[in-house]
């Protein structure tokens, strides 16, 4: 079945080459949406399972690109994670999924090398408004946009009560803990 797998392409000047990532094992999985962590190049997968009352279980599983194999597969009920998965409004750096003014830590550390199953408490940590916003203001969707080259984001604030201007504020990724100075440019 062709939609219970994950192709990378390359493509370049004149060819392109075709590789099998990933293939769920279960025949009856469907893939709804995956994200890539290229920095800890991890693959997050969120299936859907039809059951014995023709809904869909969603199933999430984290595949480690390096290893090239299965890290965690578990069964996913919060309609606030599935909903962000689905609609791929997110970005999926560092373990960390940014949506909005919001963040969701993958526990990478609690998941790798342990062959136990963990409640989904466990395994997600959520953030609610990591950013400190003044009264009316918020969080526009569909950002925080991402600059990978300067492992920043960028989130874009507006505000519907005072119909001010919209504001950018750079922020560098949340989980990092370095301090990156503007490289100074050597040519002209």
């Amino acid at each position: 079945m062709l939609h219970s797998q994950i192709k990378l392409c390359e493509a370049s000047f004149g060819n392109y080459k075709i590789t099998d990532i990933y293939e769920d094992k279960d025949q009856r999985a469907e893939i709804l949406n995956f994200g890539v962590d290229n920095t800890k190049q991890r693959l997050m997968i969120l299936t859907g399972i039809k059951n014995r009352k023709g809904k869909r279980d969603k199933h999430l599983t984290i595949y480690k690109l390096s290893d090239e194999k299965v890290v965690m597969t578990m069964v996913v009920e919060d309609p606030e994670l599935i909903g962000r998965l689905k609609s791929n409004l997110y970005n999926f750096v560092g373990g960390h999924i940014y949506y909005n003014n919001n963040v969701i830590k993958v526990r990478y550390d609690v998941i790798d090398n342990n062959e136990e199953s963990f409640p989904e408490c466990q395994v997600f940590d959520h953030y609610m408004n990591v950013l400190s916003l003044s009264e009316n203001d918020y969080v526009q969707p569909g950002t925080p946009l991402q600059t990978c080259l300067y492992n920043k984001l960028a989130y874009i604030i507006g505000n519907h009560v005072n119909l001010k201007p919209r504001k950018v504020m750079i922020m560098p990724y949340l989980h990092e803990r370095r301090i990156y100075l503007n490289r100074r440019h050597t040519t002209n």
